[in-house]
């Protein structure tokens, strides 16, 4: 059993206004560092996702980008139109079309995820190892206890 000096007294809703300032800053900070490259952190994520899950139907990426199918739907057309992906048919079913990244959309994607491990190092500068690790765990333990997949 847990001591009392351990349990919170009340919800501190308060973790949950950081993790949300925490990630809008982040995204508004990287959309910025992302601008002269042509892209943005939405069509970033569809792209790391269509490279992550290359089966997926279009729906099911919007899905992993917490987006609306008909917005996917946009970001994979004008990202076909600009060469960072191809749609083919799916092998599971001739029905279903499917994203694969271009050459093009690869050279995009690894520029991208320098400028957001750059940007990672620098927010998380000068907090030790030990804390960093002490976060991660806090974090996973709290998305298990939501039953939401990690991305």
């Amino acid at each position: 059993m847990a001591k009392k000096s351990d349990k919170l007294e009340k919800p501190r809703l308060v973790r949950i206004g950081l993790a949300r300032d925490l990630m809008l800053g982040f995204k508004a900070r990287l959309d910025e560092d992302l601008q002269p490259l042509g892209i943005t952190t939405a069509q970033l994520r569809v792209l790391w996702m269509v490279e992550l899950h290359p089966e997926a139907s279009g729906a099911e990426i919007s899905r992993h980008c917490t987006i609306t199918p008909q917005s996917g739907q946009a970001l994979l057309v004008k990202m076909e139109a600009d060469g960072w992906l191809r749609r083919v048919t799916s092998a599971r079913s001739e029905r279903v079309m499917v994203a694969e990244v271009t050459a093009k959309g690869r050279r995009l994607l690894e520029k991208s995820r320098a400028l957001a491990e750059e940007l990672d190092a620098i927010l998380w500068e000068g907090v030790s190892a030990q804390k960093m690790k002490a976060m991660e765990e806090v974090l996973r333990q709290a998305v298990a206890k939501l039953n939401v997949k990690e991305s």
